[in-house]
């Protein structure tokens, strides 16, 4: 078997990378993996994510086999730059969210998606940056009383 590798097929993998990693940073909150606790939806949303990379690049590999079947010699797409930094900067997140605590490791990660994808100046995204990320915390303190770590 043939296994065809351009830049969907590279996304598809950094797709399952991440997701093994974000089931990874789930299982190591309050209850890991015997639980119905705070970390089973964050490892449910992190299977589903695998099963859908999968098929992804499942059906990736099969649409290059019919292309390569039928002479088509249609270029691959392009990765985005803006598509790829995104990926690394929800990883690094992960990453860090453990250590840094919800409110340290979501302002940046806003400020930086903001600055990314064109919100003009540096006011704008810096007050999206902090208060949203205040106000999520709140929500989810007081009215859901699901506890985030804040530092």
């Amino acid at each position: 078997m043939k296994i065809y590798f351009n830049n969907s097929t590279m996304i598809g993998i950094l797709l399952v990378t991440a997701s093994v990693i974000y089931i990874y940073a789930a299982m190591q909150l309050p209850g890991g993996a015997n639980s119905l606790g705070p970390s089973f939806l964050p490892i449910l949303v992190g299977c589903l994510l695998i099963i859908c990379s999968v098929i992804f690049l499942i059906n990736e590999q099969i649409e290059n086999k019919k292309q390569a079947s039928s002479g088509e010699n249609e270029s691959s797409p392009t990765i985005d730059k803006k598509h790829f930094l995104l990926v690394i900067y929800l990883i690094i997140y992960l990453l860090v969210l453990r250590h840094f605590g919800f409110l340290l490791t979501s302002i940046p990660l806003l400020f930086f998606i903001n600055r990314l994808y064109g919100m003009k100046g540096m006011i704008k995204p810096l007050l999206v940056a902090v208060f949203l990320p205040i106000i999520i915390y709140f929500l989810f303190q007081s009215l859901l009383g699901v506890p985030l770590n804040l530092i």
